[in-house]
């Protein structure tokens, strides 16, 4: 059902453009694959090691996961032998793990939130330069596209103008 009301809508779309378009100026669709574009700069910046304050925020949860396990056996094993003391100071321990380990959660997703959102600007504006640039009136997702011929597929000069090499 999502696959045909996004066809529909494509669609709907494509008909406005012609009926309108045709008078005024030669109606030209080209296509794009977003899915590739993304993953290709994802691994530019893997290579460029622009990664790495988020493996270092993974890096810092897997310490503090594996902390928070060992001191959850320190409690269960405090518990078995019946020493409350430090049984307390587990509990303790462990909840200020949990708070660090949620504050390091929350600001990894912060970080890939904003970096998705920047890649998807530099995304559009690349695709926005390569249409203007080839005469393009229209440009849709691969996705949604049943059938286009590979001429009309823009994802490779986008690509080129993002400084990727396929």
């Amino acid at each position: 059902m999502k696959y045909f009301t996004k066809s529909l809508f494509v669609f709907s779309i494509l008909l406005v453009t012609c009926v309108f378009s045709t008078a005024t100026q030669t109606v030209k669709i080209g296509v794009v694959d977003r899915n590739l574009i993304s993953n290709a700069l994802n691994e530019k910046a893997k290579q460029l090691n622009q990664t790495a304050p988020e493996e270092e925020l993974r890096q810092e949860i897997k310490s503090l996961n594996q902390t928070l396990t060992k001191k959850r056996q320190d409690f269960q094993d405090s518990r078995n032998k019946g020493d409350k003391s430090r049984m307390e100071s587990a509990d303790q321990e462990s909840r200020q793990i949990l708070a660090g380990l949620e504050e390091k959660r929350r600001a990894l997703d912060k970080l890939q939130e904003s970096s998705s959102q920047s890649q998807e600007g530099t995304i559009q504006e690349a695709i926005k330069a390569v249409a203007q640039e080839q005469g393009y009136t229209s440009i849709l997702e691969v996705s949604v596209v049943p059938f286009y011929q590979d001429k009309d597929n823009i994802s490779p000069l986008v690509l080129q103008k993002l400084g990727i090499t396929k």
